[in-house]
């Protein structure tokens, strides 16, 4: 089984950037970069969204690229048929290595030029869905045991795997460079290979109602129950009068205080694990582009933050949550 596995996810990497070599048609010379994206739904089902993105930097890369979407257009249901071959082959090898059913669907490819606020960006994305990905055994979803050969990431590479709504990571391995929990995304950037049956993911549905805290929790909740009732018949008896005079006269006065720009930065990087791209401080702080630049420079100096280069965008990290208080908040 694990030869046949090794074979399959050779076949992957092969398949998945065997199309850049046939995308790149006249040896299409600019900067690019590929995403992996790998958004999970709570069947296990998974559509998978493969991205080729060239940087054009120039009028002439525009024109190049614009000569590529000529032919692209022309050849597109070739293209398709050679992504769609290959995917259901992959997913094909993998159902009969795992003994899982497993089938390839609803594939597509488009191509076109993104405007953005760094400049022309040419982008190539092939998508399919991939039914039976992920194991589902409720109230928990698998995911990684496809990749039992592991997985490689090459520079300039990125995979994201999106989970569901409605679930919590409960084990991640390895762990991930960013991990955005609101957004529902855990993101590795290559160059990095994973071993076997990596990236693991363990998902379990969130407690929503009495009854899943219930089922999910049944001992631990009756236990707190027993005891929370126990010790409350004991306080009401002997501590109840005295302990609301004391509680009357500790209440505090709470006035809450403005956060400054380094206050904000270190609370989003702790809600995200302590780490989080530049770009998404800017977009959810609420700074320009040149402030957050400037700002993270300085707190980068005060030793608060290191920033690492990933490609073409940068990771904030924060260094250490008791420096970062003392620095924020004495830097006013």
């Amino acid at each position: 089984m694990k030869a046949k596995l090794n074979v399959t996810f050779s076949f992957l990497v092969f398949s998945l950037f065997l199309l850049t070599s046939e995308i790149a048609f006249c040896e299409l010379q600019l900067e690019e970069s590929h995403l992996l994206e790998i958004e999970v739904t709570s069947d296990g089902s998974a559509t998978w969204i493969t991205a080729y993105r060239y940087s054009l930097k120039t009028e002439d890369d525009v024109e190049i690229f614009q000569l590529f979407l000529s032919e692209f257009e022309a050849k597109k249901e070739d293209y398709l048929k050679l992504f769609s071959d290959n995917m259901c082959a992959m997913v094909d090898r993998a159902s009969n290595a795992t003994g899982r059913n497993m089938t390839a669907k609803d594939f597509g490819v488009d191509a076109g030029i993104l405007q953005t606020p760094t400049g022309s960006v040419g982008v190539v994305n092939y998508q399919f869905i991939w039914v039976g990905f992920a194991v589902v055994d409720d109230p928990q979803i698998r995911i990684g045991d496809v990749f039992e050969a592991g997985f490689f990431l090459f520079e300039n590479d990125e995979l994201t795997v999106r989970y569901p709504q409605g679930y919590e990571v409960i084990e991640v391995w390895p762990l991930p460079d960013v991990r955005m929990d609101y957004e529902r995304t855990l993101t590795w950037y290559g160059p990095k290979s994973f071993g076997v049956e990596e990236p693991w993911v363990l998902l379990r549905k969130e407690a929503s109602g009495i009854m899943d805290v219930l089922q999910a929790y049944g001992p631990m909740v009756a236990l707190a129950a027993f005891g929370v009732g126990f010790g409350f018949i004991l306080f009401y008896r002997f501590r109840f009068a005295k302990r609301k005079k004391e509680i009357e006269k500790e209440i505090p006065r709470v006035i809450p205080e403005l956060e400054n720009a380094q206050d904000k930065v270190v609370r989003l990087l702790k809600t995200m694990g302590g780490k989080a791209p530049q770009s998404v401080i800017v977009e959810k702080c609420g700074f320009s582009r040149s402030k957050t630049s400037q700002l993270l420079k300085d707190m980068e100096n005060a030793g608060i933050v290191g920033r690492e280069k990933r490609g073409r965008e940068k990771l904030v990290v924060l260094l250490s949550s008791e420096k970062s208080d003392e620095n924020s908040y004495s830097a006013g």
